[in-house]
């Protein structure tokens, strides 16, 4: 039975359906290639024990708690009942998620939000296709009547997607291996020099998405400046306690608190720990300080030359 790493528990459905299982085996050389995402409309364990313990004719890959637990119920390999006809699901992963509240805006924790963007990274990953919002669908996108999943989650799909994607699930090929995504259109490679100048920020907010792209670090402690001569153009070190930081290093902090590298503070602030992370994820000394070359940044600037962070 397949179910993601990040399966905290597992429960597979013990109710029946006319007698049987209330799941069904995948067409015959199917390929998963998206997920599809649904709500409780419940913020009890109502949602949980209908997909688990009852005998409706509903089941579901994964189900995701309030508190962010990510529990497996129909293992990936079978075909869960979620999305109102079997060839809606012939090729998804289904996850259904419980609700902070109820109607009419059925809010969905922050927690949980979280689970489900580290969800749809990995299942993009493991099964070789790009985290696109194409991929990510709605129940209701389906073009059947329901408000599935809600008012409040359906918007926030575009940000999941862009989320995941931003975690590295764009791979492709045999053997589960990562493939590098190119280098975009009309954009010119960094130089590998190991020097975290305007031109790697740059490419680092565009690798973000950020809505500010201006090639500048803005809003850092001058106490970590002396530490780190690899971080050069484009820096700003008159950022005072409590201002924010940047934008750029928070969204990567974020990241990284994801990939379990980051311990410290979603403050913006380039400080030992962040740099002690970036250097834990891309595989290089992690002492926490960037010197100049750093063998971090060198590693840094061939991700981001491929499209990936």
């Amino acid at each position: 039975m397949v179910y993601s790493p990040l399966t905290n528990e597992v429960m597979p459905p013990t109710g029946r359906y006319k007698g049987g299982k209330k799941w069904s085996a995948r067409p015959k050389g199917v390929r998963i290639n998206g997920l599809n995402v649904h709500h409780h409309a419940a913020t009890n364990d109502s949602g949980i024990r209908r997909l688990v313990t009852s005998n409706d004719p509903a089941s579901a890959n994964y189900i995701i708690r309030n508190n962010g637990s990510l529990i497996g119920s129909v293992p990936e390999e079978y075909r869960a009942w979620t999305t109102s006809a079997y060839a809606n699901d012939d090729d998804k992963i289904t996850v259904e998620i419980q609700n902070e509240t109820g109607a009419p805006e059925w809010r969905i924790s922050a927690a949980a939000m979280d689970t489900l963007i580290r969800l749809y990274a990995d299942i993009a990953q493991r099964h070789r296709f790009a985290p696109v919002r194409a991929s990510l669908k709605g129940h209701q996108e389906y073009g059947v009547a329901t408000a599935c999943p809600g008012p409040y989650l359906l918007p926030r799909l575009d940000d999941v997607a862009r989320k995941a994607a931003a975690l590295g699930g764009v791979v492709s090929g045999g053997g589960g291996a990562s493939a590098p995504t190119p280098t975009p259109s009309g954009q010119a490679k960094l130089d590998v020099d190991g020097k975290w100048g305007t031109g790697t920020t740059t490419r680092l907010q565009q690798v973000l998405d950020m809505d500010v792209v201006d090639g500048e670090v803005s809003r850092q402690s001058a106490t970590w400046r002396d530490d780190n001569p690899g971080c050069t153009t484009g820096w700003d070190w008159t950022g005072k306690t409590g201002d924010g930081g940047s934008p750029t290093i928070r969204r990567h902090q974020e990241i990284l608190r994801d990939r379990g590298r980051y311990k410290g503070a979603i403050d913006g602030k380039a400080g030992p720990q962040y740099f002690t992370a970036l250097q834990q994820d891309l595989g290089t000394k992690a002492d926490g300080e960037l010197w100049k070359p750093s063998t971090a940044v060198e590693a840094l600037q061939e991700r981001l030359n491929t499209g990936r962070i």
